[in-house]
């Protein structure tokens, strides 16, 4: 049996699609999570907005080839399907993670698996990566 004295690390990520009509906005993610103006919750649309805002990348950067497979590799085919239509649609899709050694709040959406929607955004944050 080894033991290891120095630092040790065991981080972590989720991956998150992010389905949007309008601009992505801290009012929006409030809206989306139904937190309310003034809410002692608001700091937690405050973070998922940062964290969101911060580690999205715009599927259109992958090269063709690259986008389906960076799809399939981190969603479940319902969910590269919903990609599908929302392009078509003309609807901005943009993917990324969460790390569980990110900065503030970031590590607690990493730890948990979730997906929101209204009329303007979807995120789906189910696939974690431990």
């Amino acid at each position: 049996m080894k033991i290891r004295c120095d630092f040790v690390t065991n981080s972590s990520s989720t991956a998150f699609v992010l389905i949007r009509k309008s601009e992505l906005t801290r009012d929006g993610i409030a809206k989306l999570l139904g937190i309310a103006d003034g809410s002692p919750l608001s700091p937690v649309a405050d973070a998922l907005y940062s964290c969101l805002d911060n580690n999205r990348r715009s599927v259109k950067s992958y090269k063709p080839a690259e986008e389906l497979e960076v799809l399939r590799k981190d969603f479940a085919s319902e969910v590269v399907e919903r990609v599908r239509a929302a392009q078509a649609a003309g609807m901005s899709v943009e993917v990324g993670s969460f790390r569980s050694d990110g900065e503030g709040m970031e590590a607690l959406f990493c730890t948990d698996s979730f997906e929101v929607e209204n009329d303007e955004y979807y995120v789906n944050a189910l696939r974690s990566y431990w």
